[in-house]
């Protein structure tokens, strides 16, 4: 509901959205940002004000269909995974390959 306020802040240089932080705080499950239209609809309404200013939106990515999913809906840069996710993707790969 904020998202024109924090759009408009003077300096600001992008917004970040955290999709598990935005479905929550709107009583859906953090699944939402998956598929669910309503996270969508949640989601446009941070874009829209973002892209009236001209302001780059990120967006956590847990994996590359997120970026596709996110990109679709108007975010504009992203983060694809933590260091610790990705780190213990390869272990895993590594262990599973030595078996």
């Amino acid at each position: 509901e904020q998202a024109p306020a924090i759009a408009a802040v003077e300096g600001l240089d992008a917004v970040f959205v955290g999709p598990s932080d935005l479905a929550l705080s709107a009583g859906l499950p953090v699944s939402a940002a998956l598929e669910d239209p309503r996270f969508a609809d949640l989601l446009r309404r941070v874009v829209q004000p973002c892209r009236e200013r001209g302001l780059p939106l990120g967006i956590y990515c847990a994996s590359p269909a997120h970026v596709h999913r996110f990109r679709e809906l108007g975010c504009t840069f992203f983060t694809l995974m933590s260091e610790t996710a990705l780190l213990r993707g390869a272990a895993v790969q590594k262990l599973a390959d030595s078996r």
